[in-house]
């Protein structure tokens, strides 16, 4: 368990929904992405809540995992955000607060955020049969 967490508990609930920390869904990224070729990924992703800071961080395919993570908001009754690699890793693990809402990508309770929401506005991203997926471009 890396220590720059807190929140140890936090992590072992999102662990056992999640997977374990450093998750990777592909050994290779670019292969994932053409057996998924419209599926909304997140590598390196980071889970945040405002309160606590990071909890978690790995591969989230958000196709896929989306009611894990909803699934992790009513297990811990916190909103959790969805950051990317750079927003939620090197010097900003311990971000709380508004800081993370305004970094993050998605929320399990709005749904997406800032430039993911602004890709689904420009139709690069829609909802089809309640997953997210991408548009073919």
């Amino acid at each position: 368990m890396p220590s720059e967490y807190k929140g140890i508990k936090l992590t072992t609930v999102a662990e056992g929904i999640l997977g374990h920390c450093a998750r990777l869904i592909s050994g290779s990224k670019s292969l994932y992405r053409d057996k998924y070729p419209d599926h909304v990924v997140f590598f390196n992703a980071n889970i945040f809540t405002k309160e606590d800071g990071k909890i978690w961080y790995g591969d989230i395919d958000l196709s896929i995992d989306e009611p894990k993570l909803k699934r992790l908001a009513y297990e811990l009754t916190k909103e959790v955000f969805l950051l990317d690699e750079m927003s939620g890793r090197f010097e900003s693990e311990t971000k709380i607060g508004s800081q993370v809402e305004k970094d993050a990508i998605w929320s399990s309770a709005r749904g997406p955020l800032n430039w993911f929401k602004k890709y689904i506005e420009e139709k690069k991203y829609k909802r089809t049969k309640g997953k997210w997926l991408r548009n073919a471009v």
